[in-house]
């Protein structure tokens, strides 16, 4: 159905060609030359549409636009080498828990692909290519003392100097309930304490933390 009685549910986004959304992006370069800024090819999962997302990420480097990409880091390493990595110019990759029986309890999908693919990226990160990992800090669930401080062995080991920690925002509950899902089980569903968001610091004290 077109519109929902409710107003609970709504259509939001428009479909794309990839020369029509490449105009409208460009229409800002100005704004990104003089900001520092570019374009983020976000989600959802950018990686799930490697083809289309690749074509735009190369027409928009190619026009002088920074190109940075969120990801969750779960996709096949061969076709995103090909179709994505070289246009980009800085990947944010969202890294949660360490251990692969929690990953996939609480995500779905065990957490080998993605620490092999990370693996992968750091050790091609350059000067040209910004890789920034950032860890959600979910309260008892990757804020814990053995998760963060099991990423943060990992990641040193890597070689890897910098984290972005994102401290946990539990406002998207209501949107869930409004489109009708149910609450998901999770340890706890509030804001993070400030002595948990000092007990990831302390984690990463040997990072940059941003």
């Amino acid at each position: 159905m077109d519109q929902c009685p409710a107003g609970a549910l709504e259509i939001v986004g428009h479909r794309y060609g990839l020369d029509e959304l490449v105009a409208a992006l460009l229409r800002d370069r100005t704004f990104y030359r003089n900001s520092g800024g570019g374009v983020t090819l976000s989600g959802g999962e950018a990686t799930l549409y490697g083809d289309y997302a690749g074509a735009l990420a190369q027409q928009l480097q190619e026009a002088g636009t920074h190109v940075l990409l969120e990801t969750c880091g779960h996709f096949e390493w061969e076709r995103f080498a090909a179709q994505l990595l070289p246009h980009l110019d800085a990947v944010y990759w969202d890294l949660k828990l360490a251990d692969p029986q929690d990953h996939e309890r609480w995500c779905g999908r065990d957490n080998r692909l993605i620490i092999e693919n990370l693996d992968r990226l750091i050790d091609q990160s350059n000067e040209q290519l910004e890789v920034l990992v950032r860890i959600p800090l979910v309260p008892n669930l990757t804020c814990t003392r053995d998760n963060l401080e099991a990423l943060a062995e990992h990641l040193r080991a890597r070689g890897a100097e910098r984290v972005a920690l994102l401290p946990y925002n539990p406002m998207w509950l209501p949107k869930a309930l409004a489109l009708g899902r149910s609450a998901p089980e999770q340890p706890d569903d509030r804001w993070l304490e400030p002595d948990e968001l000092a007990l990831a610091q302390a984690a990463f004290k040997d990072f940059t933390i941003l």
